[in-house]
């Protein structure tokens, strides 16, 4: 009897793990366009205080 109330545990376990997956991954999706302007933005910093610091060294 033990045996079937593990193996119901493992399928609710299953379900519940499997229903999380699909909706991260929706999530994910939605967050990886954000992110992809994120980087861009962040990329974009990056580059202008590469050039403030190159114009400081050549003062």
């Amino acid at each position: 009897m033990w045996l079937l109330g593990i193996a119901a545990i493992i399928i609710a376990a299953a379900v519940i793990i499997n229903f999380l997956v699909k909706w991260l991954n929706k999530r994910r999706k939605k967050s990886l366009l954000t992110d992809k302007k994120e980087m861009e933005h962040d990329r974009a910093l990056e580059t202008q205080y590469e050039q403030e610091q190159k114009a400081k060294h050549h003062q």
